[in-house]
């Protein structure tokens, strides 16, 4: 059996499910993406940039893991902002399942949950050490728009896109 799995093909053999944001495996894909934040912005405040339990108990939002072979290797959360906006958040994939479509499935399953719970808008923020970030939106239909809210910095880049119901 080839091990190599940056060399295997996810088709078939990943599953997107709804996941505990408390969950130890959740835990350590969030801390694997606040260290790699880190190392890209020397100023990186998780409780500035990241999301809690607490805003993922609203009726309106929610937490996904991507499983590859029952290990847990992306994850992405859903908040709301307002009645007809939500806020895409932690979007994250482990380097070795890179390029090859799983951010665009979180991406999907995060859009369609939006649609889901009525609402009428989805925006997020990146930051421009992110170009693999910035394109996936782009390429999934998003827009840049000026920084909102707590995002207003000159490395942050935030993204919109209108649901169509």
């Amino acid at each position: 059996m080839n091990t190599d799995i940056s060399q295997q093909p996810l088709t078939g053999l990943c599953e997107i499910v709804p996941g505990d944001w408390l969950s130890a495996e959740a835990q350590l894909l969030i801390q694997e993406l606040d260290q790699y934040l880190a190392m890209q912005y020397w100023d990186y405040e998780p409780d500035l940039y990241g999301v809690n339990a607490a805003e993922l108990a609203d009726p309106r939002s929610g937490f996904w893991l991507a499983y590859w072979e029952a290990q847990a290797v992306g994850c992405v959360a859903v908040r709301p902002l307002s009645e007809t906006t939500a806020e895409l958040k932690r979007l994250y994939v482990q380097p070795a399942f890179r390029q090859r479509g799983l951010g665009q499935q979180l991406l999907q399953t995060a859009e369609a949950a939006a649609i889901a719970w009525g609402y009428t808008h989805l925006c997020l923020e990146t930051g421009e050490a992110q170009p693999a970030s910035m394109r996936l939106y782009s390429r999934a239909g998003f827009r840049a728009v000026p920084c909102f809210g707590k995002y207003i910095d000159p490395e942050s880049r935030c993204y919109e896109k209108p649901l169509c119901l």
